[in-house]
């Protein structure tokens, strides 16, 4: 017999980690292949709308998957200790390991996000900063020959960090989504 929090624990770390699943997948399948479709578009005006994508990302995913990842782990141990009758760690329930599981994945997205995606914003965020101010500092100058070839190699080299930020978030969307389904397989 599970305690009487275990329905409603493992719901809402199921819901939390859908959502977090859904707002990662967003990020790149709508938002940063909106900001990549038209091939015009300025270097400055790219990085500047990535800089909205990941702001709103930054604001939304963390503690999402902090919540469902706790909340797995709170289970988890309410689990044991309703079973054993005590919180010592001697022999874990059928449930109990799932949810370790289950929590771990949740919250695999952030060390995946430090090691993995975080060198890749960083560059975008400087380049972004950079170039906003190299163009509140050049208003109203001419730009040169030299200055334009240099924003075009630029340019290509900003898709080609905002393509590689996409894929990488695609990686990093299967990390909640496989807490998630390991979840869901121990509801019913």
């Amino acid at each position: 017999m599970a305690h009487f929090l275990y329905k409603p624990l493992l719901i809402a770390s199921i819901t939390a980690s859908a959502i977090l699943t859904g707002n990662q997948f967003s990020l790149s399948y709508v938002s940063v292949a909106s900001i990549l479709r038209p091939p015009t578009v300025a270097e400055v005006h790219l990085l500047s709308m990535f800089r909205g994508v990941f702001l709103g990302g930054f604001h939304l995913c963390p503690p999402l998957a902090f919540f469902s990842g706790l909340v797995c782990y709170l289970n988890a141990f309410l689990s044991y200790w309703h079973e054993s009758g005590s919180v010592v760690l001697e022999q874990a329930s059928s449930s109990v390991i799932p949810l370790l599981v289950a929590g771990s994945f949740m919250m695999g997205i952030v060390p995946f996000t430090l090691y993995m995606i975080v060198p890749v914003e960083e560059i975008l965020l400087e380049k972004e900063a950079k170039l906003a101010k190299t163009q509140k500092l050049a208003a109203g100058h001419d730009t040169s020959i030299d200055g334009e070839a240099e924003a075009k190699g630029s340019a290509a080299e900003t898709r080609r960090l905002l393509k590689r930020w996409a894929k990488l978030n695609y990686v990093r969307t299967i990390f909640p989504l496989v807490g998630l389904v390991v979840a869901w397989s121990i509801l019913f």
